[in-house]
């Protein structure tokens, strides 16, 4: 055996390492992407919110704008 060569035991610890490197990769790549599933999560839930509420708050605006100029002319 030479100086540069490495035991089969090495090797296979070696491959034993990279193969727990890339897991742990994936675990915090799968963890981000849960975090960004959450934050869309949350962003639909606010949208969908304010659409529903929406045209009510828009209808209210154009009546009291309506009624303003009533008095206003009245």
């Amino acid at each position: 055996m030479s100086e540069n060569s490495i035991s089969p035991e090495e090797e296979r610890l070696i491959h034993f390492k990279r193969i727990d490197a890339e897991i742990s990769k994936i675990f915090t790549e799968n963890e981000k992407m849960r975090i960004e599933i959450g934050k869309i999560i949350a962003e639909t839930t606010k949208l969908q919110t304010e659409s529903k509420w929406h045209p009510f708050v828009a209808t209210a605006a154009v009546f009291g704008a309506a009624l303003a100029l009533v008095k206003f002319l009245a």
